[in-house]
């Protein structure tokens, strides 16, 4: 299902995905697809946070192209990558779920008015505490060896 769902532009799959079938869902202006009511009522799944094709700048309107291009070419170079990206970490892969609770409790507390700001230093000890510090440590060692 993940392999259909990421199928690239050009493909039979992509163009039914993201826009439903020809002449019931969109029909094409001007070099793209143009929805019609129904696409605008039926194809609005968000089937993209499952998995997707790459991403691309089109089929869209030249202008909005045109601006998400320079847009990207202003943005892309002062991205920072997350040097532990593609580093593995046994406490992290075994602690995430106690670990994320943490988080996600205090910030919800925090947010919902439930606890002060200040709750989150807690917070954020207890994560360091259960686990966080070794994943850490788990990631140094990694990025140490090279891996």
């Amino acid at each position: 299902m993940c392999d259909w769902l990421a199928a690239p532009l050009g493909t039979s799959e992509y163009m039914f995905r993201k826009f439903g079938a020809e002449g019931v869902h969109y029909t094409w202006k001007d070099g793209r697809p143009e929805p019609t009511a129904l696409g605008k009522a039926e194809v609005k799944l968000p089937l993209e946070y499952i998995a997707d094709a790459p991403h691309v700048l089109g089929p869209r309107a030249k202008e909005r192209v045109d601006a998400q291009r320079a847009f990207q070419e202003r943005v892309v170079p002062t991205v920072v990558r997350d040097p532990s990206a593609a580093l593995y970490s046994d406490t992290a892969v075994n602690k995430n779920g106690v670990l994320t609770k943490i988080i996600d409790t205090a910030e919800l507390d925090i947010v919902s008015g439930r606890k002060p700001i200040s709750a989150w230093d807690t917070a954020v000890a207890e994560w360091r505490r259960q686990g966080g510090d070794q994943i850490r440590r788990d990631y140094e060692t990694a990025l140490a060896k090279g891996n």
